[in-house]
């Protein structure tokens, strides 16, 4: 009823609100699932595509548990 009545869900935006917005967006990176955007999350502090990348060219991410040059 909430979301008929209001056009929203206070929940689901307060889940929202916990993690970073970047975080979603990794999940459109294919075969980069929840798992591991929590991984980069947790262990190195990434939150964006961006810091991702970065990571990712500098070799943090593949040394990650899991990870690999790939």
């Amino acid at each position: 009823m909430e979301f008929l009545d209001q056009g929203r869900v206070q929940a689901l935006e307060d889940l929202r609100a916990k993690f970073p917005a970047g975080l979603r967006e990794m999940l459109r990176i294919p075969e980069f699932g929840p798992k591991k955007v929590a991984a980069v999350w947790r262990e190195l502090g990434l939150e964006t595509v961006d810091q991702l990348e970065s990571a990712a060219r500098e070799g943090r991410v593949a040394a990650l548990k899991g990870f690999g040059k790939k």
